[in-house]
C-alpha cells in the first residue's frame, strides 16, 4: 500500500510539471517582449556557432526584426571565431573577437542611449537605422573610465550617463544615482574586489575613491538605492555598501534575508533596484542566479539554478527565489 501511494504522488507531481512546463512555453510563445519564445528560429548546430544578431524592435512594431546588412556582415565575421574553440570551451577571452550590447540604463529616458561592441569597434544602435539599413554611427573616441588604457575599443562592456554625457567602461558592474527626477551626483563602478565611486564633476579623474569589500570572488553586478549599493558577486552572493550623501562605505548588516537568499556560492548575474530614489528597505528589486559545477562541488542546490529572485516592501518584507 505505501509503494502504491508514492507511486501516485509521483505521478500527480510527474504530471503537475509537464503541465505547466506546456504553459510556460505557451505564455513565452504569445508574449511580445524580451522573454519571446520563436520556435521557428531554435536549431542545433553541432559544429559551430553559424552565425550572431542583433534583434531589435521599435515602438511602431508589433514584432521582434532580425538584424541585416552591414551590421550583419560584421556580426557574421565575428562568428567565424567562436568555431575555433576547444569543445570543453564556452567562453571567447580575446576581446577582439567577441561581441557586447549594453546600455545606460537610467531612469530618465532621456539619457537612456544602448551601444553594441563587435570586436574593436564600438557603435551607437538605433531602432530605425536598423530598420531601414542605415550604417549605425561609429564611435571612435570615447571618453573612457579608469580603463586599462588600451588602444583600442575592444574591453568596452559597459556605459553611464553622468555630467551630461556618457562614458564607457571595461567592467561590467556600474552605475549612478540618477533617479528619475534628478541627476547623477556620484557614479559606482567595480573591479575585482573593490567598488569605485566619484563625484560626476571629476568623471574623468585617474585616481578614484574606492572601498574593498570583503569577498573571495570578483564583483559582477549592481543595485544602488538611496541608502545603499548591493553588489553581485561571481560565487559568493552578494555583498553591501551603504550610501551617505552619494558616498559608500562596506557594512555586514544586511536588510531582510537578502544575505541567505542571494547567499555564497551564487553567481548573481543581475542584481538591479526599480527605484533609485527610494531606500533598499522601501524598494521593489530583482536579481539572478546560478551556480557552477555540481551540487556537492559547489554546495549549492539543483532546484535553485535559473532562478530569479525578488523582493518589494509592499507585498512582502523578504527577498524570494522564483
Amino acid at each position: 500500500m505505501a509503494i502504491f501511494k508514492g507511486a501516485g504522488v509521483a505521478i500527480a507531481t510527474i504530471t503537475a510539471q509537464g503541465i505547466s512546463a506546456l504553459l510556460v512555453v505557451i505564455c513565452l510563445i504569445k508574449t511580445s517582449g524580451y522573454c519571446h519564445l520563436n520556435l521557428k528560429e531554435m536549431k542545433l548546430y553541432n559544429e559551430e556557432v553559424k552565425d550572431i544578431f542583433v534583434y531589435y524592435k521599435t515602438n511602431s512594431d508589433s514584432d521582434w526584426k532580425k538584424s541585416s546588412g552591414t551590421l550583419q556582415a560584421e556580426l557574421t565575421e565575428i562568428a567565424k571565431n567562436y568555431k575555433d574553440l576547444e569543445d570543453k570551451s564556452y567562453e571567447m577571452t580575446d576581446s577582439t573577437k567577441t561581441v557586447a550590447m549594453f546600455c545606460t540604463n537610467t531612469p530618465q529616458e532621456a539619457n537612456r542611449h544602448a551601444y553594441i561592441k563587435i570586436g574593436t569597434k564600438l557603435y551607437k544602435l538605433d531602432g530605425a537605422k536598423l530598420a531601414s539599413d542605415t550604417a549605425l554611427d561609429e564611435i571612435t573616441s570615447p571618453a573612457k573610465i579608469h580603463t586599462s588604457e588600451s588602444t583600442d575599443n575592444s574591453k568596452i562592456v559597459s556605459a553611464m550617463y553622468i555630467n551630461g554625457d556618457v562614458y564607457f567602461s571595461e567592467h561590467i558592474a556600474c552605475g549612478t544615482n540618477e533617479t528619475a527626477t534628478t541627476n547623477a551626483t556620484f557614479g559606482y563602478y567595480a573591479e575585482d574586489k573593490k567598488l569605485y565611486y566619484f563625484e560626476a564633476a571629476n568623471v574623468l579623474a585617474k585616481d578614484k575613491k574606492s572601498i574593498e569589500l570583503e569577498t573571495n570572488n570578483k564583483i559582477i553586478s549592481m543595485a544602488i538605492s538611496k541608502d545603499s549599493i548591493l553588489l553581485g558577486t561571481d560565487e559568493s552572493g552578494i555583498k553591501r555598501a551603504i550610501l551617505t550623501d552619494g558616498v559608500p562605505a562596506k557594512t555586514n548588516e544586511y536588510v531582510s534575508n537578502s544575505s541567505i537568499i542571494l547567499c555564497e556560492p551564487y553567481i548573481i548575474r543581475e542584481i538591479f533596484s526599480a527605484y533609485p530614489d527610494k531606500t533598499e528597505a522601501e524598494n521593489t528589486m530583482y536579481a539572478s542566479m546560478q551556480f557552477r559545477w555540481t551540487e556537492t562541488n559547489s554546495g549549492a542546490q539543483y532546484s535553485n539554478t535559473g532562478l530569479w529572485s525578488y523582493y518589494n516592501t509592499t507585498d512582502r518584507n523578504n527577498w524570494n527565489r522564483e
